[in-house]
């Protein structure tokens, strides 16, 4: 069961049994935009790999550190 007081407890993993079937989007963790893009994140996540992911952002935040 969904409970708005711990989301990170109830997340839906974006993997189905299906192979190559994903959930994403709004309303399958959290709800509204910010829903749609940690929906977004969590399935790149899970076809790409979390390290892949980890990198890029640290790359992204060290590129505008940079520029600032």
């Amino acid at each position: 069961m969904k409970s708005s007081e711990n989301p990170l407890k109830t997340m839906v993993s974006p993997r189905t049994k299906i192979d190559n079937l994903f959930l994403t989007g709004q309303s399958v963790n959290m709800h509204g935009i910010l829903g749609c893009t940690i929906g977004a994140f969590n399935t790149c996540a899970e076809i790409l790999g979390k390290e892949v992911i980890d990198e890029r952002l640290i790359q992204l935040i060290n590129k505008i550190k940079g520029e600032k």
